[in-house]
Parts: C-alpha cells; structure tokens; sequence
C-alpha cells in the first residue's frame, strides 16, 4: 500500500486519502512507521508554527526575507533535509513525488 503524507499546521487538504501531520515531530515519526518506501507522495508546507507565522509577516512578507533565528519550531525545510538523510542511508528508498506547498517565497 502506498501513502501520501500533507504536512501543514493549519490547512488540511479536501482530498481524504492523504495522511496529515501538523508538525515536524509527527512527519519523522509518520514517516518512520510508514516506510519511505511506501510513500508516493509528500506535501509540505514551510511554516509550522506561531513564530514562522510572526517571521513571514515581520520580515519575509514586506522585505522577502527570512531570519531562521526568529523561527523557534521546525519547519518544512527541517523535514526536507529529514528526508534528504533518510534517502541517503544505505538502504535506497524511492519517492514518485515530493511537492512544496507553502505561502513563503523565500522559504
């Protein structure tokens, strides 16, 4: 069986046959128990959480710019280089399709 993963702390997509996590923690453990090799597809969005929602209105919407000292939680790029490591162990692991959903230019 394969599995499609949506990562977002806010929205969730219409389509029900997606797997939703809300946070960075929830996507490694997700991603652990179902196998990356069982995975088709994987939607991330970038900010997760109060503090990536305050950076995008402080500083990535007026000047497009990001300050990843002023974001405290993981974001989706934390997850992207999960992945980016789990792909590299020893044991090759496949993925169809990976897409980024996010509000953030610069994310």
């Amino acid at each position: 069986m394969s599995y499609r993963i949506y990562l977002d702390d806010v929205r969730t997509p219409i389509d029900n046959e997606w797997v939703v996590v809300r946070n960075h923690d929830e996507f490694v453990e997700t991603v652990q128990k179902l196998g990356l090799g069982n995975i088709e597809e994987i939607s991330l969005d970038h900010d997760l959480g109060e503090s990536a929602i305050a950076e995008y209105y402080a500083n990535a919407k007026p000047n497009n710019t990001l300050n990843y000292d002023n974001i405290l939680e993981k974001t989706g790029m934390d997850s992207c280089k999960f992945l980016v490591e789990e792909v590299l162990k020893p044991i090759l692991h496949y993925l169809k399709f990976t897409f980024t959903h996010l509000i953030l230019l610069v994310g």
